[in-house]
């Protein structure tokens, strides 16, 4: 399953979900797009959490294009909403290093 916001809405992010028949997990690989609408960004996020926990499906999400080695409102409200459904970033280093940067 691929998904991406209705063309009549802002592109807020790409996400690809996949459930192993069988197995109680499920895999979500999103890329949040960075000119999005952070607040649409985490309650549509909120929606695919809610329906897979309906499914009685473990979640591991993967890339949601947010700096964790910096603490901000974005960063903050994300922990948040993971918090809420027991879930944690097991993220601990830079996964983007370039020449200028790293986050």
């Amino acid at each position: 399953m691929s998904y991406s916001s209705d063309i009549r809405e802002e592109k807020i992010f790409v996400m690809l979900l996949r459930e192993l028949p069988g197995y109680k997990l499920g895999t979500v690989c999103i890329y949040r797009l960075q000119d999005g609408q952070f607040n649409k960004f985490l309650n549509k996020l909120e929606l695919v959490i809610q329906k897979l926990l309906m499914k009685d499906k473990f979640l591991k999400f993967c890339n949601c294009n947010i700096d964790f080695l910096h603490e901000d409102c974005n960063q903050k409200e994300l922990t948040e909403l993971m918090l809420k459904y027991y879930l944690v970033n097991t993220v601990l280093s830079s996964t983007r290093i370039t020449k200028s940067s790293s986050t």
